[in-house]
């Protein structure tokens, strides 16, 4: 199996884009436009300033919030009104090894999970190939095992834009109903995403002839980028609740450096507001913040669709 270094790339820079407008917004500049620019192997944040006189200003005031600076492998260039973020081959090289260590981190766990005895995933190839060997003894169903292995898995943690609690999570019964609610004639800014939400049916509630219909199918918005995402986590797992029943679990999960300044900086500051987790960009669980969170949190609650969820 090969990991799709490229998209995660790809993802990356469409991230860094959208967060350094909001930067260079918030510290006063007039930035007129910030977009990813991709092309074979070239990754770049282009930006569109008013003033060339201050992009070393506008550079110093965005790389203090979005990771685009030497230290995070991107190099800096401004030519007239054009500011430019372009990420350099080494970066991506360390970049591409890390995602597809992660890979192989991610497709252990479920490896395990399906009870396959004697089968860890490992390099194979050339370094640049990014490809996953797996060999596996005694599997009677492969075509099974490849498909949950080689599902991706996206996680994000975004900020769902909605009144705060005590007032319940704002969904929208369509994705036209969401777009709407922007106010921008049915397009979306770079600044926000309309994504499904599937209300999680509760059993303790509801007849087993209710729990088979289809789940209600909602939609949400969110701001872009994430305030956090996978890259950002150390680790993370799951138990049973102490104090709740049966389908109550408890998520524990620990954060990089770089993902806890950027986690306890936003939760600090939002207090009450309504945080989405996000797979694959359908929004699995909606909860809203209790106390400001650093390097390690505790999510409580019936997941993994419950708005009643809390962080702490």
């Amino acid at each position: 199996m090969r990991v799709k270094t490229e998209e995660y790339l790809k993802r990356l820079t469409e991230d860094d884009a959208a967060a350094a407008q909001i930067a260079a917004k918030e510290a006063g500049f007039d930035a007129k436009d910030s977009h990813p620019e991709v092309s074979g192997n070239n990754y770049r944040v282009v930006m569109t300033i008013s003033d060339p006189a201050k992009a070393k200003d506008l550079r110093d005031a965005v790389e203090k919030k979005v990771e685009l600076g030497d230290r995070s492998g991107w190099s800096f260039t401004s030519s007239g009104t054009s500011a430019v973020w372009t990420l350099t081959g080494a970066a991506q090289r360390t970049l591409a090894d890390e995602a597809t260590t992660q890979a192989m981190r991610i497709m252990e766990t479920r490896i395990n999970a399906l009870g396959v005895a004697e089968a860890v995933p490992q390099s194979y190839g050339a370094q640049n190939s990014h490809q996953i060997l797996l060999q596996m003894p005694g599997v009677t169903d492969p075509e099974r095992v490849k498909n949950l292995l080689a599902g991706e898995s996206r996680l994000e943690l975004v900020h769902v834009v909605s009144p705060p609690s005590p007032a319940p999570a704002q969904t929208y019964s369509t994705k036209e109903e969401a777009q709407a609610s922007l106010n921008t004639g049915g397009t979306i800014p770079p600044n926000r995403r309309v994504l499904e939400y599937v209300e999680r049916v509760d059993a303790s509630s509801t007849t087993p002839e209710e729990q088979n219909q289809p789940k209600p199918k909602k939609w949400v918005v969110v701001e872009s980028p994430s305030i956090i995402n996978g890259t950002d986590l150390r680790n993370a797992s799951a138990t049973p609740s102490r104090g709740g029943g049966s389908e109550d679990y408890e998520i524990e999960f620990s954060l990089k450096k770089v993902g806890a300044d950027k986690f306890g900086a936003w939760t600090g500051a939002n207090i009450d507001q309504y945080m989405g987790v996000v797979l694959n960009d359908q929004v699995k669980s909606i909860a809203f913040i209790k106390s400001q969170i650093f390097d390690s949190g505790q999510i409580s609650g019936r997941l993994p669709n419950n708005p009643r969820t809390i962080w702490r």
